[in-house]
């Protein structure tokens, strides 16, 4: 090959496999006529050839190798350079449409070492991906970024950079579930806002370190860091500390069982979003008040309230599915399926999680394990376990499982399944990690199935004081944290244990009151069993 050829060719690599022409003449130091020439002289040896129409005329390597053996002929410096120029070259010809090309100048500037552009251009990359929750992608960017600004020269404003883009991060790597990776990052954020004595900054990383510490089993940590945000959100008047804050509080006290304070809470951030403001992120991975509604759904599913459940949880999908935002649509369809399967309304239950599902698949994320767990509940309650065992038996138990913890998923659906070694088991994992992180309300639940596990046992005479006994413990925690739907439960399951044993009079006089609960609270999977063995009764 001619080395001006070759020299045209290695050009083009830096450009990448597809080149734009009007950018390769730019860069290439030779006249239109010379280009013109060389570029017919690589079609005619088969290197590149023409793709795009004018006016937007491309070349594109022919073989992936052939631009990888002229990319890698160059030395570093001759690809710096280039990169450069490539850079100014976008710049110039797309001045007034950089958004449109804003990741190959992200590209481009990093390898150039241009770490001022790099770091604004992938930045900017970062952004547009995290918009159309391409949260992989938003998070590659953002680390490339952060990267980029910590090779800048060290100032309050270089600083300021760092501290925001790791922000960013925070929120793509919240939709990833990288709960450990989130922590690391925001605890360099909360260093870095401190170091400036940026209040503000300093509010945004104590923010969302709560709900990082929430998702993590950490409520006391969630706790602390939620109050320390909101004496910062009420000092300022920031309406986005304000409400974030109280989402993540709620959250949190949600995790602990205490559902009115988390129900508090929901209302009071639903209250403070003026109504044209119901659709804003308010910097968040979703729609903070799509987040309060249909977690705050979610609460009163737990308290029996389900008519005030569905309600905020519909209205929260319909903002949702408005705003066309793929994340705030699948998190509010889980939570929305949450709330059917607490009421026990499975077939609905499993429409919904299948679209959640579904939903989710566009984001870039694993599903949340709670999510797949959920709906393999859902579905072994409708009777097919094939899915719904397959579904729980690949969930691990991992943080981030506060609404309908995975365990407490796989116990009832093996329960169901008549698998009554493997559900206690997994009852029983879920009763020591409530009581190792303080979640009252997965106790309360935990121990009415160990309950449940042992009375199908073939020597329930046996074990009748013990059955009782966690009937009885769970009766009396789910009473203190109003949690009606378990109350009645309870009742439910020690009828059974008293029928077994031939207690007439016990057994009637829970089932009478579990059917008077579950009848009030519209909950006929249950209520179908109460009356069932009502009419037993005669």
């Amino acid at each position: 090959m001619p080395p001006e050829d070759k020299r045209l060719l290695q050009t083009a690599s830096v450009i990448g496999k597809d080149i734009s022409l009007a950018l390769l003449a730019a860069i290439a130091d030779v006249s239109v006529e010379t280009l013109s020439h060389q570029l017919d002289n690589l079609q005619g040896a088969e290197f590149v050839y023409e793709t795009g129409l004018y006016p937007d005329i491309e070349y594109t390597f022919k073989h992936a190798l052939t631009h990888e053996v002229a990319y890698g002929g160059l030395l570093h410096q001759q690809r710096r350079e280039l990169h450069g120029r490539i850079v100014d070259a976008i710049e110039s010809l797309h001045r007034d449409r950089l958004g449109e090309h804003i990741e190959r100048l992200a590209h481009h500037a990093s390898a150039a070492e241009l770490w001022e552009k790099a770091a604004r251009y992938l930045r900017g990359s970062g952004q547009k991906a995290l918009a159309r929750s391409a949260n992989r992608d938003a998070a590659n960017y953002f680390e490339q970024s952060v990267s980029a600004v910590d090779r800048l020269p060290r100032s309050s404003e270089t600083l300021a950079r760092a501290c925001d883009i790791r922000l960013e991060l925070r929120t793509a790597l919240q939709a990833l579930r990288e709960l450990e990776h989130q922590r690391i990052v925001l605890t360099d954020a909360l260093m870095i806002a401190e170091a400036l004595g940026d209040q503000r900054r300093m509010g945004r990383a104590l923010m969302y370190a709560t709900i990082s510490a929430a998702l993590m089993w950490k409520s006391d940590e969630a706790l602390a860091f939620g109050g320390r945000a909101m004496l910062i959100a009420e000092a300022l008047g920031d309406l986005e500390l304000q409400v974030g804050t109280r989402n993540y509080l709620a959250i949190t006290h949600l995790s602990r069982g205490s559902f009115l304070e988390a129900k508090r809470l929901f209302e009071d951030v639903i209250a403070r979003i003026p109504t044209e403001q119901t659709d804003e992120l308010f910097g968040q991975a979703r729609s903070t008040a799509s987040t309060a509604r249909s977690t705050l759904g979610v609460a009163n599913a737990y308290l029996g309230q389900f008519t005030e459940a569905l309600a905020h949880a519909s209205w929260a999908l319909r903002d949702s599915e408005a705003a066309q935002h793929a994340y705030t649509i699948s998190a509010t369809l889980y939570e929305l399926g949450v709330i059917q399967l607490l009421k026990g309304d499975n077939a609905e239950a499993v429409r919904t999680l299948d679209r959640s599902l579904e939903s989710w698949g566009v984001l870039q994320a694993p599903p949340w394990s709670s999510l797949s767990a959920a709906l393999g509940v859902a579905l072994c309650r409708t009777g097919d376990f094939p899915r719904g065992l397959s579904l729980l038996e690949v969930q691990t138990h991992s943080p981030g499982d506060v609404l309908y913890p995975t365990l407490l998923a796989q116990a009832e659906g093996y329960l169901l399944a008549g698998r009554t070694q493997q559900a206690s088991g997994y009852a029983q994992q879920a009763l020591d990690v409530a009581r190792s992180t303080g979640s009252r309300g997965t106790e309360a639940i935990a121990l009415r199935l160990l309950g449940e596990t042992m009375a199908c046992g073939d020597a329930l005479d046996a074990q009748a004081v013990s059955v009782s006994g966690h009937y009885m413990a769970a009766l009396s925690l789910a009473t203190q944290l109003n949690m009606r739907p378990l109350v009645a439960h309870c009742h439910l399951g020690l009828a059974k244990m008293h029928r077994r044993s031939g207690k007439r009079r016990q057994t009637h006089e829970h089932l009478t009151i579990a059917s008077a609960m579950h009848r009030e609270m519209g909950m006929t999977y249950w209520l179908e069993q109460s009356e069932a063995g009502l009419r037993k009764l005669g």
